[in-house]
């Protein structure tokens, strides 16, 4: 029959007791290291690093504190990691909170620019109404000859919007005095559904 613990000889056996010793302070040291290195292992409250976990006093074999010391320094490079990560992400908060603050800059800036603009379109609009009907009540004034003379030298949407807003017989007289390709361009014009 077989001992049970045979596969486990190598490590408890009494011809080499220091070999099973080391490996069981080894395992121990490695669990107390990180049951220790849990809550300690973050930053403190004034974003330094925290100091590693204590070696332990029954370990004071050159295996055992060559293991602590392999565990402490990746306790303090986890530490300065973390640390890293934090101030990058509050860094990134800053950044993100600044584009925020300026996207809604920008939106305010861009509603003010919508309203100045339609403002502007809307003066603009009124302007150049009041400007044709300045005109019309000038062509019912004139003759239909001189009221030709007069919308040949207007630039030709202006002259069609005001062919527009004359009377339709009235139009159609200044129309007839034109030449007859500006009479047909004006024409064509008035044929058009204005938007």
């Amino acid at each position: 029959m077989t001992h049970p613990l045979k596969p486990f000889k190598s490590i408890f056996d009494p011809a080499k007791p220091r070999r099973g010793t080391v490996f069981v302070l080894g395992t121990a040291l490695i669990i107390a290291g990180f049951s220790l290195m849990g809550p300690s292992s973050k930053a403190d409250e004034s974003g330094g690093i925290s100091d590693p976990p204590l070696l332990a006093e029954c370990a004071d074999l050159p295996a055992a504190s060559h293991l602590y010391n392999k565990l402490r320094d990746r306790h303090i490079k986890m530490a300065q990691r973390e640390l890293n990560l934090t101030r990058s992400r509050e860094a990134l908060d800053k950044k993100s909170a600044e584009l925020a603050r300026q996207i809604e800059e920008l939106r305010t800036l861009r509603a003010e620019v919508d309203r100045r603009l339609n403002d502007w379109s809307q003066k603009s609009d009124a302007s150049h109404q009041a400007q044709i009907t300045n005109l019309v009540g000038v062509m019912s004034e004139v003759p239909s000859a001189g009221a030709a003379r007069i919308l040949l030298e207007l630039d030709e949407s202006l002259a069609v919007d005001v062919l527009r807003n004359c009377e339709k017989s009235r139009a159609g007289e200044i129309l007839s005095s034109l030449p007859p390709n500006r009479a047909a361009a004006y024409a064509t014009a008035l044929a058009k559904v204005k938007p």
